[in-house]
């Protein structure tokens, strides 16, 4: 378990590689997930010896992917220096994750993770070109927010656990993208179709929060015992506890 004083000092080591003195006189520094680096922390602790700098390149790469999420396609919406600090900074956070492997020489995870940035690139197209049903929508959201954990779990061996760590995070996603179009926002990823069909907005709203409700039962609602490894994350960080009414059940001695 990760105890909240080490999953402090993991983040504090994280941020020092994130922190960059120029970006952040014009841009955003990046949120991290703790939820995502304490459960990295759980999978990575008993096999790699350098758990800190293992948890931290998988976080830099999973930072670079969001960062560049965060860049209009729209160029006149957005101030040159900031769209290109933005984009440099992308390309900075996947650098130091390529050294930090390279480091440690974990040629597996580089590859498996390698295989993951390609696979959600191509999903990321996918959703520009806004051609998609609201189904193939939703499984695209997936595979961009889950392949790289997803990746990592392969490559620890992690096989059996990991469809409940994907079903985690997507629903973490789900959740913060119906709550900024809620709020009249929405994140790069949908720019497109909504500029293309500005009727859809509505529309998206109510399959994302139909996907929630599907989801949230497996977490809150004990139809199945959770894995340890994924309900100890879950009670420490309780995101989950704005679902008042719900029961958590880990699996006992697992």
């Amino acid at each position: 378990m990760t105890e909240n004083r080490q999953l402090k000092q993991l983040m504090d080591h994280i941020k020092q590689y994130i922190q960059q003195p120029y970006l952040s006189r014009f841009i955003k520094a990046p949120d991290i997930d703790e939820e995502q680096v304490d459960l990295l922390y759980q999978l990575a602790q008993p096999i790699h010896e350098n758990t800190e700098d293992y948890v931290a390149s998988i976080v830099l790469v999973q930072t670079a992917l969001n960062t560049h999420d965060t860049i209009s396609v729209d160029a006149s919406q957005v101030i040159g220096k900031e769209r290109e600090l933005t984009v440099l900074a992308g390309d900075y956070y996947s650098a130091l994750y390529y050294y930090l492997l390279s480091t440690l020489k974990d040629n597996q995870t580089i590859k498996a993770v390698s295989e993951g940035i390609k696979a959600v690139n191509e999903a990321k197209m996918a959703l520009y070109k806004n051609d998609l049903s609201w189904a193939q929508m939703l499984s695209t959201l997936r595979v961009i927010e889950t392949t790289i954990i997803d990746k990592v779990c392969l490559s620890l061996g992690y096989s059996e656990d990991r469809r409940i760590i994907q079903d985690y995070f997507y629903l973490k996603r789900l959740w913060k993208e119906k709550n900024l179009l809620v709020q009249g926002e929405g994140s790069s990823l949908f720019e497109q179709a909504f500029k293309k069909r500005p009727d859809i907005r509505s529309g998206i709203i109510q399959v994302f929060e139909d996907a929630i409700q599907g989801l949230l039962p497996i977490f809150v609602n004990g139809q199945k015992p959770l894995p340890r490894l994924i309900s100890d994350v879950i009670k420490r960080n309780q995101w989950l506890n704005q679902f008042q009414g719900h029961k958590l059940i880990a699996e006992e001695g697992s």
